[in-house]
């Protein structure tokens, strides 16, 4: 015999949709509600982005929001500021607390300010540039290295589209070449934009309170980060791995994986400086800091170095840093402490005579010591 086929449950009345209808409607300004406190704590100082945050961008807007313009520029006001905005070589490079300490030891008009960030190319550098309470007679000083240039830069780096939405504003987001149109517009109705910039540092706040009972640690918010400083490392452990890699690396610039377009995001990023510090009267210089002599002869074609000697040469605004000894590099291209001390030497002179300098000529070979 054929299964008997049960009744259908019994249906809600008229009376008890209407009901329900009501309800729904009741609680929905509560959920909105509800929603909007917790939308309210993702921005830079949210109280879970304050237990959570992680990346170079955040770090930076963090330090941009406590920066003191008046301690920057004394009592009077009157002082000029060099900032320093670029990518984790520049924060290597230089050391500010001994900056402003020695500048305020000879009595200088200038002070220093730092920001530097991992990615922090002309791209997302122009995003903290933007913000800078930039004065005339201030400089803006950004780095560049040939490494930033690349096709795609963005698609190589493997940047999520909440860090770059944190640096860059929607009609930026809209101007990104590289990314395809469908990108652009998933980006663009990501909102509300806090709320998507700060997600996945506001859960990583979240997530160590919610650990904490079983780590038995409660968590304290992050306020120091070599973001907001230096790397102190000794020599990186990845070092040989590169020199063992050569050619094979993912890193090695070849002739067809450059673009010096003006279309190039990085290069769009540095006019968007130029011009921000023209439209304020605030001199822009871009600085070449080298990397390793052996990262420049093994780590790019010689095609590659003749176009970023080539592209220096073309850039009125670009200052020439002196070459340190391979031993002050604690990988293939960021200063380790000897190197941050001797450039920071440097720059101490060349704010009161910025020079152009030169080129550091490639002198380079498998038998350099």
């Amino acid at each position: 015999m054929p299964r008997p086929t049960p009744p259908p449950p019994p249906q809600p009345s008229v009376e008890e949709t209407a009901a329900g209808v009501r309800l729904v409607f009741g609680l929905m300004p509560a959920f909105a509600l509800l929603f909007a406190l917790i939308a309210s704590q993702y921005h830079v100082r949210g109280w879970a982005v304050e237990y959570g945050r992680e990346n170079g961008a955040s770090w930076n807007l963090y330090k941009l929001d406590r920066t003191s313009e008046r301690k920057l520029r004394g009592e009077d006001g009157e002082g000029k500021v060099a900032w320093l905005v670029g990518s984790s070589i520049l924060r290597d490079s230089f050391d500010e607390g001994s900056l402003n300490a020695t500048l305020e030891f000879e009595g200088s008009d200038w002070r220093v300010a730092k920001f530097g960030q991992t990615r922090g190319a002309g791209g997302l550098g122009w995003g903290i540039v933007r913000e800078l309470p930039l004065k005339p007679g201030d400089r803006v000083i950004h780095n560049v290295s040939m490494e930033n240039f690349r096709q795609d830069w963005l698609d190589f780096t493997g940047l999520p589209g909440w860090r770059v939405q944190l640096m860059l504003k929607p009609a930026e987001l809209l101007a990104i070449e590289e990314w395809s149109w469908q990108t652009r517009m998933e980006e663009l109705v990501a909102v509300p934009r806090e709320f998507y910039r700060y997600h996945e540092e506001h859960m990583g706040g979240v997530m160590r309170w919610v650990y904490a009972p079983f780590v038995d640690k409660w968590p304290r918010p992050r306020r120091r980060s070599m973001h907001l400083t230096s790397r102190s490392v000794g020599e990186n452990s990845n070092l040989e791995r590169a020199r063992a890699r050569g050619e094979r690396s993912r890193y090695f610039l070849s002739d067809d994986k450059v673009d010096l377009s003006d279309s190039q995001f990085n290069i769009v990023g540095i006019e968007r400086m130029r011009s921000r510090c023209a439209e304020l009267g605030v001199d822009f210089h871009l600085i070449d800091v080298p990397p390793r002599q052996e990262y420049m002869a093994t780590f790019m074609t010689e095609g590659v170095r003749n176009r970023w000697d080539e592209w220096r040469a073309q850039q009125p605004d670009l200052a020439y840093f002196p070459q340190l000894p391979e031993d002050d590099y604690y990988d293939m291209k960021h200063p380790a402490s000897s190197g941050r001390a001797a450039l920071s030497a440097v720059l101490i002179e060349w704010l009161d005579e910025p020079i152009q300098g030169r080129p550091a000529p490639l002198e380079w070979s498998p038998e350099t010591p």
